[in-house]
């Protein structure tokens, strides 16, 4: 099991790097669909305890959301937000 906190390698979506506009997370519980990390707009993808947190560019978040939710009742959206300015990879 990954350690809480402990970036999860993926694939970003978009390719675009966070300081290109507002960041929004939105934290998993459940288990995370495959292709998640693909979603356009997906900049990283980490662990932190039980859930999985996904950082979107705010522009993709509504369809991250869709994505996300389409991968059935396992899924559960625990939170979303804006990410705080200096808070980015913390837990």
């Amino acid at each position: 099991m990954t350690e809480p906190g402990t970036p999860v390698p993926v694939m970003a979506g978009s390719g675009q790097e966070a300081d290109s506009g507002p960041v929004v997370v939105i934290e998993v519980g459940g288990r995370l669909p495959d292709g998640a990390a693909e979603l356009p707009g997906v900049l990283s993808v980490r662990r932190d305890g039980e859930a999985q947190v996904v950082r979107v560019q705010a522009a993709d978040a509504d369809d991250v959301l869709r994505g996300l939710l389409a991968g059935g009742n396992e899924v559960r959206i625990v939170r979303v937000d804006r990410e705080r300015a200096g808070s980015e990879g913390a837990s």
